[in-house]
């Protein structure tokens, strides 16, 4: 072989290797940087549609409980797990980034929310009375809302005399009297001189008791409604006599404030004895109740991108990393200034269930369906009912304690509450918020809404790899009250 043919097998033998070369530097920039890049791409489109999911179950539990359908049932679809994208080498299966998979879980967290309150709590007996004595002095009655019934009582020992008890207020005016009634004659009397000429002349009124009534006479909104209507004839003297002022036909009820400053006095002293007894329907108590929150939460087990925990809880959309927790949708608290006090609305909505198999792991697609299974009030009274209110998160961990903490402070802040009227912070893995108005009313205006909410995964695609199918049970795990 000549020297020169030799130069063409060399330049051959290079040719085909420097091919080779570029070749593996294309597969290793591929592998390194573009499959790594599209791995990453999938992940994050991945949970920005886990985001919107969530995004959506939050809405449509939120239209079924508000709406009260309780029959109706909602059911978003989710991917266990990364799609893939076609690349110049995905043909490959090697060459195609790997598919992340993902749990889905239901009550794992194990958090739980207290709310304790010194409220009126509506009761169908034995509500809450006070009474006072009524004297000639002005004294300001406070009635913090209108009341069930609104008693004046009167006794005299005088039934010849008019007097009463005076009710006034911006709003309206009111009398209870100890009205008699007498029997009027005008008489005459005249002298006659000596020549038998009327001299002198002159009259009076003779009058005669003829009985003494209880009457009510009512200015509400500025008009008279009642003027000296009888509620009791013919009184005896010493007997109590008792006139309830919430009766409609006085025209008083429909023009109580909440609150209420009526300033009440009798007439004179003498003669005339009353009180005033107001009646709620409700009674004041401390009360607090713990609630397991329950979750549904998607954690992702993300290989190019960070690993993220999605999940919904009481009405709000959370998101947890290794980096801290964050609150992407405020959960149902509402929180503002009404009529210059506080209000506060809480919407405890709790999933039920939580069983040893209550999670689904692979990458796989599966359906979550839901149904409203029992909305219920707490018995506040309405309007102006509490004196203070504490609400508490029990969080899994202190990253999420901080969370709750800056979502409940959030709250307050945007509800434009003065700081000085409540006090939020951490204590290990606790978050609370407490509200305080004015130790002497009940001035806060607190409404709590609990919601249950039963759920059902349904595995679509066994191949995907989900492990396991879970049930929730309505009811478990139950309530703790204290």
């Amino acid at each position: 072989m000549t020297s020169h043919n030799r130069g063409e097998g060399l330049s051959e033998a290079i040719g085909f290797i420097l091919i080779i070369a570029v070749i593996v530097a294309t597969i290793s920039l591929y592998l390194v940087y573009l499959m790594p890049a599209m791995g990453r791409e999938n992940e994050i489109a991945q949970m920005r549609s886990v985001k919107e999911r969530f995004t959506e179950y939050k809405l449509n539990i939120d239209a079924l409980w508000t709406s009260r359908k309780c029959t109706s049932e909602y059911g978003p679809a989710l991917s266990l797990g990364s799609g893939t994208e076609t690349g110049i080498l995905s043909f490959f299966p090697f060459f195609s980034p790997q598919k992340a998979g993902a749990v889905l879980a239901l009550n794992q967290r194990a958090e739980s929310i207290t709310i304790t309150s010194d409220s009126y709590f509506i009761v169908s007996s034995g509500g809450y009375n006070e009474s006072r004595v009524i004297t000639t002095t002005p004294a300001n009655l406070y009635v913090n809302t209108t009341p069930g019934n609104f008693y004046i009582s009167v006794s005299t020992t005088d039934l010849q005399t008019q007097r009463g008890v005076l009710l006034s207020t911006p709003a309206w005016n009111a009398w209870v009297n100890i009205t008699p009634n007498y029997f009027y004659t005008n008489r005459f009397g005249w002298t006659l001189n000596s020549s038998h000429y009327i001299e002198n002349f002159w009259n009076w009124t003779d009058y005669t008791l003829i009985s003494t009534d209880i009457t009510v006479s009512a200015n509400p909104g500025g008009r008279p409604v009642v003027t000296n209507l009888p509620v009791y004839r013919n009184i005896s003297p010493v007997t109590v006599y008792t006139v309830d002022l919430m009766n409609p036909v006085y025209g008083i009820s429909t023009q109580f404030q909440s609150p209420q400053l009526i300033s009440v006095s009798t007439s004179d002293a003498s003669g005339i004895t009353a009180t005033s007894d107001v009646r709620y329907g409700f009674v004041p108590m401390t009360s607090g109740s713990t609630q397991a929150l329950g979750s549904i939460e998607y954690r992702s087990n993300n290989l190019y991108y960070t690993p993220q925990t999605y999940y919904y809880q009481m009405g709000g959309v959370f998101l947890e990393q290794s980096d801290g927790s964050t609150n992407e949708i405020p959960p149902d608290i509402s929180i503002s200034m009404a009529h210059g006090s506080p209000q506060v609305k809480v919407g405890e909505i709790l999933i039920l269930g939580g069983v040893d198999t209550a999670e689904m792991s692979g990458s796989g697609p599966i359906t979550v369906t839901s149904a409203v299974t029992d909305i219920a009030g707490v018995p506040l009274l309405a309007g102006s009912n509490t004196r203070w209110v504490n609400l508490s998160i029990q969080a899994a961990s202190v990253n999420a304690a901080r969370m709750w903490n800056n979502t409940l402070t959030g709250l307050a802040s945007q509800g434009e509450l003065p700081s000085s009227s409540y006090m939020s912070g951490t204590t290990g893995n606790v978050a609370f918020l407490n509200i305080t108005g004015d130790l002497q009313t009940y001035n806060i205006q607190l409404s709590i809404t609990k919601v249950n909410v039963s759920a059902d995964y349904v595995n679509e695609y066994s191949p995907g790899g989900i492990s396991r199918a879970w049930r929730s049970v309505p009811g478990y795990p139950p309530p703790v009250s204290t």
